[in-house]
This record gives C-alpha cells, structure tokens and sequence, in this order.
C-alpha cells in the first residue's frame, strides 16, 4: 500500500491517500476541502471507492459534496451518529465558522454505517476500524499494516479536545491510553492534524 498526504485548508486537517499500484482504485480517510485533492487524484490515475471518516467534524468532512461531484460512486464510512452529523450543521460544527457556508453532506445514499472490526482494500490488506471515542461520539481509528490514523483522538504533542457537546473526557482518556499502546508497540501514528512524519506529498 502506498500513502499520500494532504493538509486541508481548514484546521491543517489532514486527508490520507490509499492506494496501490496494481488498481484503478483508492481509498481516503477524510476528506476536508483542499485545493490539492483533484489533481492529485488525476496525477495518481485513481478513482476513490469509499471515504473511511476518523470523525464528522467540518475539518475532516468539508471537501465530501465536492469529490462525491468528482466521483458519485464514492461511498462514505461513519457510524450511526456520523451519519446525523454529516446531514446537522450544529453536530459537524460548520455552523459556528463565520467564514464558511454550514455544510450538509448532499449524497446521504452514498454514506454507510462504519462498525468496529476489518474492511477490505486491496489484494491481501484489510483496514481495521477501532472505535475510540471522546473527542466525539462519531471518532474512530483505524489500523493499516504498521500505520495508525488517530484523527483528533490522539495527535501527539497535543491535548486531546473533549469539551464539546458530544464529547466525554472519561472516554477520551480511555482511547488516549489505547491509541498510546498502540504507538509504542511499533505503530506509526498518522494524526488528523499536520504535526509529525507520516507524510509524503
């Protein structure tokens, strides 16, 4: 599997590039509004199959009605909750940014309910969804050979966020403590904010 990075405008989110080369076909975990993504995809010859979301927030969510307009095939993962914030301006945030328009995902047919345990991505690899709530209810992780894609529920050097409305501090330690583990077994962290070296542009 090779991996692409791209730091959104908004929040320095981070979209992440899956993809091989022996496929037609991608897959991304998040998807925030980035100038770069088109020609990127374009450059890689690749389509995107599914979106897997690390939590519904604007930052991570932004750039879905325009690659869903780019490729309408595209499927979108987030669990029960995502599925209402993607659809809710107060749940995703984006109605308290005043320099943006709230966003309503446009393509609610094309979102699936993500569970915990293993998804399929190219011959041989599988993407491991973990739950890891606190930061918010819809906020998974993901496992991917040696790589591990925290979104906000853990990005090294920096306090983990659990003061919004649907966030719980009790739960947010608990993933800390988990997704922490992980790092010191051996796995790379890839946070949902630009800070560290699991990057190729």
């Amino acid at each position: 599997m090779n991996l692409k990075s791209i730091v959104n405008s908004l929040m320095g989110s981070i979209s992440y590039i899956l993809y091989s080369n022996d496929v037609d076909y991608c897959f991304m975990i998040d998807c925030g509004y980035s100038e770069q993504l088109f020609p990127m995809l374009d450059k890689l010859g690749k389509r995107v199959k599914a979106v897997f979301l690390t939590h519904a927030h604007y930052d991570h969510i932004y750039g879905l009605n325009a690659l869903l307009e780019y490729s309408p095939s595209t499927l979108v993962f987030t669990n029960k909750e995502g599925l209402d914030a993607l659809v809710d301006t107060k749940k995703n945030f984006s109605k308290y940014h005043p320099d943006l328009t709230p966003f309503v995902f446009k393509y609610p047919e094309n979102a699936k309910i993500m569970d915990e345990g293993e998804y399929p991505l190219f011959d041989g690899e599988r993407l491991r969804a973990v739950y890891t709530p606190g930061h918010d209810v819809t906020s998974f992780s993901f496992i991917i050979d040696d790589k591990l894609f925290t979104g906000d529920a853990y990005i090294p050097g920096i306090r983990t966020v659990a003061t919004f409305p649907r966030s719980n501090k009790k739960d947010a330690v608990i993933s800390l403590d988990f997704l922490k583990r992980l790092e010191a077994e051996g796995y790379v962290v890839c946070p949902g904010h630009y800070i560290n070296k699991c990057f190729s542009k």
